[in-house]
């Protein structure tokens, strides 16, 4: 029943039976070595150029065939390179070994074939080093379980207008494995296509010349040992927070046989896997690579990667998944299209990057206002874009008409503000009611986009009422990678934006506060009361502070649980930050701490953010903008 998918080569193996040499005989041999019968048997043995290095012929060995394999072997060992073709098919015999001398095949008209033979268990030919045809296939052999060819490193398309060479290594046992050599060595062939080779990696794996083997589990649930100086993992490389501090130590690989699963890291790039050559997960059924849930990770770099082989026909997409990591790597095409290189455009295999395929990405991209590709950047700098939406978060206690003049900067300058001052501070980690006021805005605006090209948001933050409210936002939404959304937010513990010209992310930075800060904070947020000063009620709610902290410090510094307790916790486990940060503040602000926030900037530095800060000296809390038009 298989007959037919080979009839081609069939047909042409019958008219290659009459064969007359041609002119590419003539160029490639001497007349004493080609050999004109091409169906090599009893009757023609004698014929066959015996002592000729280099033998020109379309040679068939085929069911007809009547020599036995010492015959064979005899009759082929001093033949080294075999130009015409090569058709082994419907033989006896249980491997090719009586070609193991041969080291390279140079097609004309016709192929390389080794199909239909129901007995065959390896091809076994282990010199053959080069094969130059457009069109390899060894398949329906349905006994074979390896293919024992491990010097064949290189292949060639022998038409002259044709770049690809197409293998079909299929059909086979199911026990069929091949070697990592051997598929190191396939996947290093430019412009090969192995879309049809089907079945697993053998065990155990073969080592380079010069290389080293590491092993790893098959499944993706145990964190990989990363060992120095492997240049092959064998089994799934899985990164997880137990191994992820180890990455550097990868540098030096080149294949993975097995998928690449990176999960829940903060990790910032993979900058890790400059050497990586080769990714196959023959055998495995599962995506051969797979980044999830890594919050920081924004940007992604293999500069040596050549080739990813899946297994192809499994019903799934087994090619390349992105999914919840920075907003960043979803919304810039150019980061799914590098993968998309690398796996064909046969319809089955694509990249997803958060559920989204190339194509949506790109759609979505080009209805953006013109910007450039973050990866042709490095994601060291973005853009202003003119006509953005800023919101505005005041500090405690601030009303509209004390950001009034704030808002004039950017209103003179064509932005839309909308102004948002969170009523109350309280000492407690905000809930999600300031932020149900901010949601409706927050919808409004995300319908009014249709399919308009849609201008950025920037948020402007003030004090610790305003990293509350922004606290708030996000658990009102549900969703902690909120600023991932925004094209940049304003920390600015001094209300001072006019000396942040150059940056779109700028931070004065969240910290933990002193009590007497949110004593004050929370005598200012609420109404003044005739039998107290405004100094005893700030005292009254510094004590209730203290009573708070003395309660709950022995818990508060449990990792799990810190972000509970605490504001400064809260914003550094839960809330992922832009990557690009401006911190303003002073050593003269009695209001900040300065120690916890120099802590927070070196802990975003760690996380690839990029970090400037500037120290405004003897300065008060909000101090410097007092005396150029502040509150």
């Amino acid at each position: 029943m298989w007959l037919w998918l080979f009839a081609p080569f069939l047909i042409r193996n019958v008219i290659a039976a009459n064969f007359d040499p041609t002119e590419f005989f003539k160029t490639r041999c001497e007349p004493k070595c080609v050999f004109e019968a091409s169906n090599l048997n009893s009757t023609t043995i004698d014929k066959f150029p015996k002592n000729c290095a280099t033998v020109c012929t379309d040679l068939a060995i085929d069911d007809k065939c009547d020599l036995t394999e010492e015959q064979l072997t005899a009759t082929l060992q001093n033949m080294k390179h075999l130009v015409g073709s090569l058709i082994v098919i419907s033989v006896k015999y249980t491997s090719v070994k009586f070609l193991a001398g041969l080291e390279s095949v140079e097609c004309g008209e016709l192929d390389f074939l080794i199909v239909l033979n129901n007995k065959m268990l390896e091809v076994g030919m282990t010199s053959l080093n080069t094969i130059n045809c457009s069109s390899i296939a060894i398949d329906n052999n349905k006994e074979m379980t390896k293919l024992n060819m491990p010097n064949l490193k290189y292949m060639y398309p022998s038409e002259v207008n044709k770049t690809e060479i197409k293998v079909r290594i299929d059909g086979l046992s199911k026990k069929f494995c091949v070697t990592t050599q051997e598929m190191y060595n396939l996947m290093g062939v430019p412009n090969i296509n192995l879309d049809s080779l089907e079945g697993m990696h053998c065990e155990p794996p073969v080592p380079l010349t010069n290389g080293k083997v590491c092993n790893s589990s098959y499944t993706l649930i145990y964190p990989t040992e990363i060992l120095d100086e492997c240049t092959q993992y064998f089994g799934s490389l899985v990164i997880n927070p137990a191994n992820e501090k180890d990455v550097s130590k990868l540098k030096s690989v080149e294949a993975i046989f097995g998928p690449l699963f990176i999960e829940k890291t903060n990790l910032t790039s993979i900058d890790f896997l400059t050497n990586l050559k080769f990714i196959s997960t023959l055998g495995y059924d599962t995506a051969a690579v797979q980044v999830i849930n890594n919050p920081f990770l924004s940007n992604f770099s293999f500069p040596s990667l050549k080739k990813i082989k899946t297994n192809s026909h499994n019903g799934v997409n087994d090619g390349v998944i992105f999914i919840n990591n920075s907003y960043t790597l979803s919304e810039d095409p150019s980061f799914c299209n590098f993968f998309w290189a690398f796996l064909g455009v046969d319809g089955w295999l694509y990249p997803e990057f958060d559920g989204k395929s190339c194509e949506s990405i790109q759609v979505r991209y080009d209805q953006q206002p013109v910007k450039r590709s973050a990866r042709s950047m490095g994601l060291e700098m973005m853009m202003i874009f003119v006509l953005s939406i800023f919101r505005w978060f005041g500090w405690a206690g601030a009303a509209p008409k004390n950001i009034e003049k704030y808002t004039k900067i950017y209103t003179d300058k064509g932005f839309h503000v909308a102004c948002i001052c969170p009523p109350l501070f309280h000492y407690k980690v905000p809930n999600g009611s300031s932020g149900d006021k901010m949601l409706p805005f927050i919808e409004k605006f995300e319908k009014s986009k249709g399919s308009a090209p849609v201008d950025p948001v920037i948020i402007h933050s003030f004090s610790m009422n305003g990293i509350r409210g922004i606290i708030s936002l996000a658990k009102t939404t549900g969703n902690p990678k909120l600023m991932d959304n925004l094209e940049g937010i304003i920390f600015d513990r001094f209300a001072c934006v006019s000396v942040c010209p150059d940056f779109l992310f700028c931070f004065s930075g969240p910290t933990r506060t002193f009590t007497h800060q949110n004593g004050k904070a929370l005598m200012l947020s609420r109404p003044k009361v005739g039998y107290l000063s405004d100094e005893k009620r700030a005292k009254i709610h510094e004590k209730v502070n203290d009573a708070r902290d003395f309660v709950i410090s022995p818990i508060s510094s449990i990792p799990s649980i810190r972000s509970k307790f605490s504001t400064y916790w809260y914003i550094h486990d839960k809330v992922q930050l832009p990557k690009r940060q401006l911190y303003f503040y002073s050593n003269g602000d009695s209001m900040v701490p300065i120690p916890p926030l120099e802590e927070f900037m070196e802990t975003q530095k760690t996380r690839g953010c990029h970090v400037d800060s500037y120290n405004f000296g003897k300065s008060e809390h909000v101090g410097l903008c007092s005396k150029i038009g502040g509150p």
